[in-house]
Order: structure tokens, then C-alpha cells, then sequence
């Protein structure tokens, strides 16, 4: 584990200074020792090898390698300007909330820094999540925020999920982040309870991790709502009877299915219904077996395809091009999950050709000024062109920095209902209860869920944000 102060290592910007980032960070995770809280990493030197440059901190079992100096070809680095938050007077206690003067945060993250290998740093996805809290810690800092960042690499062989929530003490930390891993999230969720302390899972969408957990926040909208979002945005664009739901023949499908029709009832009417298409495998194989009975007669305007896991992948997309070949010059519009945007077997053509909309809850518009700045900034300080993951690490940070100092350790009760937009991440932070009834009590939710979901739309060779 390291410690991290707030405030980025000096950097020389250019792509090995990234690696070199994501190599320090590796190797100081695998050590034993801890860098003081006041003291930043070290920056490359010439003629120094990566061992010379660390060996103060730890023992690091590398082969040599040569860093050059490159400081004088590049331009100084600045911060953009950022709005002051304006601390809260009180340090001390009220209820279940505790202000500080430094805040204690411990971050649980997959670096895979037993095994690394310098050619996949910069694709690592949790090592650009990471750079993006980087760059935001920095931010905070120049807002008046103090906080001290503890980072511990999950996948080094030494770690256990019950035996790290287990050393952690009460009030000894304030907010815990992550980890990735199913089972250890569930496990630390429910040390995290005991203890008190706030635990933010930015990467699961499981609604069963926690039980009746108040110090448990999820930053990423369930399925449910995924799909109540959709079936939302359909019955308020389109008539009823213009609507159908493909899924395959099989007990997920039809359970899917079911939801979202109760969904348009509650919203429609009980007399209303959505019409479900449930198809094999055989029928989207064969030509004109699938879906040309339904474009013969009173062809639907509106195709939901309720498919989001990747296990999925191959069906999404049989479907996809069953429906694209079997609509003939019927017009369509088909709504789905980010699947379709993740997946390489869907292409351009497929979004244009069937104007595709997909609900989101991370969607990074590319033409947005905030989106192009924080590109640039990342490039300058790492050499690296970021991907989506710094920007969800980086709104992740600005998120739960600011709310500490504005709100305590316990900010998730007070910021309730409340939207908060960052640099592309928008978080409102609800109460998820049991079997989604509001109506059970209020201390029988189950914990915060972050329920900012948007509806995009494939339009000029881009996706656009249409809700």
C-alpha cells in the first residue's frame, strides 16, 4: 500500500513519465514500507536508474532502466482555475457526521502490480482510473481540502478483503473506495457497517451487496433502473401499441420482460401492455423467420432489446442484425442497454440505420469544453491520451472531496436528492429500498444509489445526449 499526498508528483510530460507514474505506484504497492504522508514521489532524473530514483523507499526487484529528461522541451504546466469551496467553520461532531480538518480516505483498486508489464500500464484501466484521482486530489487541494489517500493493490497476493476491513480501526478512516471484486466488496460493505465508516463502490451495480447499510454508496445505477429509464423515455415519445421488447426464449428474458411491463402499467395504465417478441437462437439464424411477421403488419415503431451483459454479447448482436435485415424500409428505433455501445461487433451502421438510443449512467460527451480541457491537461502531465476511466476517476474524487468538506464524513444523508454535475459524471445520490418500496419505513432502505441515468442518441456520426 502507499500513501498519497494530495498534490500530483512533479511530471515532465510525455508518455514514459505516465508509465513511470504507474511503475512507481506498482512497486511502492508491493513494498512493505509506506511513503510519508509529506513527502511526493520522486521524478525522474538523468542518467538515474527507476532503483537509484526509489531506492530510498522501497526494495525493488527491476531491471535497469534509463529515464531522460525532457523538462526543457515541454511548457510549465498550469492548473485551471477552480471555484473555492467554502470550508465549514465547525470541526467536530453531530449526529452520525464528524468534521474534520483532514479527512482519511483508503482506496481498495485491482493495480495487478505483482505482475506488471510496462507495454499495458497506459491501457489499464484502473491505473488511468487512479491518474484521474490524481489530477483531482490536486484540485481539492487548491479548494482547501485536506485529505490523505491511502491506495491498496487488490490483486497482490497478500491481500484478503476480511483481514483489510478487519485492520482497519473506527475513525481511523473516513471514507473507504472500492473494491472491485464482488465478494470482497460485499465483505468490506459489511465490515464498513460495523465500523461506521462510509464505503463508495464506484464499479458494481449489484443490488446485492448491501443490506440496510447506511454507510454504503453505489455510484452506479442498478439494471432496474436502467431499464425503468427506458421504458420511462418510450411510453412518453411513442404509443403503447407501437412498442415491442425482443428478448430470447429463456427464464432472464421473460423475467426482464415482466419488469418492464409492469413499469409501463404503473406509468400507462393496467389495461395497457407491451408486446414481447421472445426469440431462439434457431429463428436468428434463419432468413425470414425471426422478425418478418412482425413488419408485415402494424410493424412497431419502438424495439427495446434488454440485453447488458457481455455474456450476452453474441445474442445482442444476432438480433441486431436479424432486425436490421428483416425491417426492410421501416422505419425503427431501437433502445438498449451500453452493451450496444461497448460491444465491436456493433458498428456505425447498425446506429444510424435503426437510431439507436442507450441508457447510460457514464456517458462522455467528446465535444463537450470540459471533456476537451481535462484531455489536454491529462496529456500534458502524463504523455497519455486519457480514457474514460481517468474522467469517472477524477469525478469520483472531486465527488466525495468536496462533500466531505462541505458535509462531514457521513455527507451522503445530507447531499440526498441532490444533483451534483462534474465534469461529465452526474451523481443523485437516492435512498434503494427493499423490493423498490418507499413505503416499508424510512430506516428499512438498504443503502445510497446514485441514480442519474441519461438517454443518448447516435446523430451526425456521434452520440449525443437527447435526456
Amino acid at each position: 500500500m502507499i500513501s498519497v499526498q494530495n498534490h500530483l508528483p512533479p511530471l515532465n510530460g510525455n508518455r514514459m513519465n505516465f508509465i513511470y507514474v504507474c511503475i512507481t505506484i506498482f512497486f511502492i504497492a508491493c513494498s512493505p514500507k509506506t511513503i510519508p504522508a509529506n513527502k511526493p514521489l520522486p521524478s525522474p532524473q538523468i542518467g538515474k536508474t527507476i532503483q537509484d530514483t526509489l531506492k530510498e523507499y522501497a526494495v525493488l526487484p527491476v531491471d535497469t532502466i534509463i529515464w531522460n529528461d525532457i523538462s526543457g522541451s515541454v511548457k510549465p504546466i498550469t492548473v485551471p482555475e477552480v471555484k473555492e469551496i467554502i470550508k465549514p467553520k465547525i470541526v467536530g461532531k453531530s449526529g452520525k457526521t464528524e468534521w474534520k480538518e483532514t479527512y482519511h480516505l483508503k482506496l481498495f483498486i485491482p493495480l495487478n502490480s505483482d505482475h506488471y508489464q510496462v507495454s499495458n500500464l497506459v491501457n489499464n484501466r484502473f491505473v488511468q482510473y487512479y491518474a484521474g484521482i490524481l489530477l483531482a486530489l490536486e484540485d481539492l487541494e487548491t479548494e482547501g481540502a485536506n485529505i490523505n489517500l491511502e491506495v491498496v493493490d487488490t490483486e497482490m497476493s497478500t491481500f484478503q478483503a476480511s483481514q483489510a476491513i478487519n485492520d482497519i480501526t473506527p475513525g481511523s478512516v473516513d471514507v473507504i473506495i472500492g473494491p472491485f471484486e464482488r465478494e470482497d466488496l460485499k465483505t468490506m460493505a459489511t465490515g464498513a457497517l460495523e465500523k461506521k465508516i462510509t464505503l463508495i463502490s464506484p464499479w458494481q451495480t449489484s443490488t446485492k451487496i448491501a443490506s440496510q447499510n447506511e454507510y454504503y454508496i453505489q455510484l452506479k445505477p442498478n439494471l432496474k433502473d436502467h431499464f425503468k429509464k427506458i421504458v420511462e423515455h418510450v411510453v412518453s415519445n411513442h404509443s403503447y401499441d407501437n412498442i415491442a421488447v425482443i428478448t430470447h426464449q429463456n427464464q432472464d428474458g421473460n423475467a426482464w420482460f415482466s419488469f418492464m411491463n409492469d413499469v409501463a402499467k404503473n406509468l400507462m395504465g393496467s389495461q395497457y401492455s407491451l408486446k414481447h417478441i421472445a426469440v431462439s437462437k434457431d429463428s436468428l439464424i434463419s432468413p425470414n423467420t425471426a422478425f418478418v411477421n412482425l413488419f408485415n403488419n402494424n410493424p412497431p415503431q419502438v424495439v427495446i432489446l434488454p440485453y447488458y451483459s457481455f455474456n450476452d454479447e453474441d445474442k445482442l448482436y444476432s438480433v441486431v442484425r436479424r432486425l436490421s435485415a428483416d425491417k426492410g424500409t421501416n422505419q425503427l428505433i431501437v433502445y438498449g442497454m451500453p452493451l450496444l455501445l461497448d460491444s465491436d461487433r456493433i458498428d456505425f451502421e447498425y446506429y444510424s440505420s435503426m437510431q439507436m438510443r442507450i441508457a447510460i449512467s457514464d456517458f462522455i460527451d467528446e465535444n463537450d469544453y470540459k471533456v476537451k480541457e481535462f484531455k489536454l491537461r491529462f496529456f500534458n502531465l502524463f504523455g497519455e491520451i486519457p480514457t474514460p476511466d481517468a474522467l469517472k476517476g477524477y469525478d469520483m474524487m472531486m465527488f466525495t472531496g468536496r462533500n466531505l468538506v462541505q458535509h462531514g464524513n457521513f455527507f451522503q444523508s445530507a447531499v440526498t436528492g441532490e444533483l451534483q454535475t462534474y465534469t461529465q459524471s452526474e451523481f443523485e445520490l437516492q435512498k434503494t429500498y427493499q423490493d423498490d418500496n418507499e413505503n416499508i419505513g424510512t430506516d428499512a432502505f438498504d443503502y445510497y444509489e446514485n441514480k442519474r441515468i441519461a438517454i443518448i442518441q447516435f446523430r451526425n456520426n456521434g452520440f449525443e445526449r437527447i435526456d
